[in-house]
């Protein structure tokens, strides 16, 4: 059977409105069998051929007669060479823009696609029951390369699983067996050193007083007492086990009765071993100015250590107030140190 139409098929291809007579088509050379149920053709509905069910009618009719062979070859051919697939040099006539974003769909010789559903749509080949045999023989056939099979890898053949990432068992180097005994032994020489080498504040007491200059005493209309004297101070280091270095002790003198100010002392730096007790004498400024003969804290001093009493005068209520700077320590601790039961005698009286 020719694939080309002949000249008794004139008259045929004249009632046809797409054929082109006397010019073959180029596509009729490359096209591919009527019969194959994959090749690839147009919903009747969104072709360019509207509703000309004469063609389509074909499909499905038996090719008995060669004549009627031809005639649906060179249709098929017209409508290809003048369809709007995608390999097609021409525009169908009836394109309509609107429509062009449409899928496409594969027709076959099939009841899911000759048939329509009941609300008119025609199914898929998606939708239809097809042995995988024929997917098989349908890709031999387009295809002439060989096929590789794909082989799915034992778990033999598996490549080891990615391990993940362990702590590592050791510090610095070293075994943890190892390594936290000695931070544990660390910590313990550190807290060792701390409570020896930490410096802490001595314990003051005062003792007996000596007059070094003085006294002065103001008039009654501006009553006032200036003197200078040496006062004894035990320091007991006992709290340390290494010796101290003291870089000052500010002491300020405090009436008991009113807390006013009433003289100050200095030690200057020293260094007093650990584990003992050191005495110092430490000169004391006394320095007190009143406003009447009736101010309370003038009343205390002179009280204790005035000329004009007779027999033994009262201790003096005082306190003394030390201040000290300590190397090693950054703030400044502050003792509050009170004569002891016998009190304060005034060097003085």
């Amino acid at each position: 059977m020719s694939r080309y139409p002949t000249s008794n098929d004139n008259n045929t291809q004249s009632k046809d409105p797409y054929a082109r007579p006397n010019k073959p088509s180029r596509i009729a050379v490359n096209q591919p069998n009527p019969t194959d149920p994959y090749r690839a053709t147009r919903k009747p509905q969104d072709s360019g051929l509207g509703h000309n069910s004469n063609i389509y009618e074909a499909d499905n009719e038996p090719l008995n007669s060669s004549q009627s062979d031809i005639q649906l070859q060179h249709r098929i051919v017209d409508v290809r060479s003048n369809s709007y697939l995608p390999y097609s040099h021409r525009r169908d006539p009836g394109f309509n823009p609107a429509r062009s974003h449409e899928p496409l769909y594969i027709e076959e010789d099939m009841s899911s696609i000759s048939n329509p559903d009941k609300d008119g749509r025609s199914a898929t080949l998606l939708q239809e029951e097809l042995p995988l045999d024929a997917f098989d023989s349908y890709s031999e056939m387009q295809s002439p390369r060989s096929k590789s099979a794909v082989v799915f890898p034992t778990s033999g053949e598996l490549p080891p699983r990615s391990k993940k990432r362990k702590l590592p068992k050791s510090c610095c180097g070293i075994s943890f067996w190892i390594c936290i005994p000695f931070w544990i032994a660390f910590v313990v020489v550190v807290a060792i050193i701390w409570y020896f080498c930490w410096p802490r504040t001595p314990t003051l007491s005062f003792g007996d007083a000596a007059v070094k200059d003085g006294p002065v005493w103001g008039p009654d209309t501006n009553p006032s007492l200036q003197s200078d004297w040496y006062v004894n101070i035990t320091i007991d280091n006992s709290a340390n086990w290494i010796p101290t270095r003291i870089n000052n002790i500010a002491f300020s003198v405090l009436d008991t009765n009113t807390q006013q100010f009433v003289g100050h002392g200095n030690t200057n730096a020293f260094t007093i071993p650990g584990r003992s007790i050191q005495t110092l004498n430490v000169t004391v400024y006394i320095n007190y100015t009143a406003s009447s003969t009736s101010d309370q804290t003038f009343i205390d001093l002179y009280s204790a250590c005035g000329p004009q009493k007779v027999g033994d005068s009262p201790p003096l209520s005082i306190d003394f107030q030390a201040i000290f700077d300590i190397w090693g320590i950054v703030w400044h601790p502050v003792a509050m140190v009170s004569p002891g039961p016998d009190g304060f005698n005034c060097p003085l009286s």
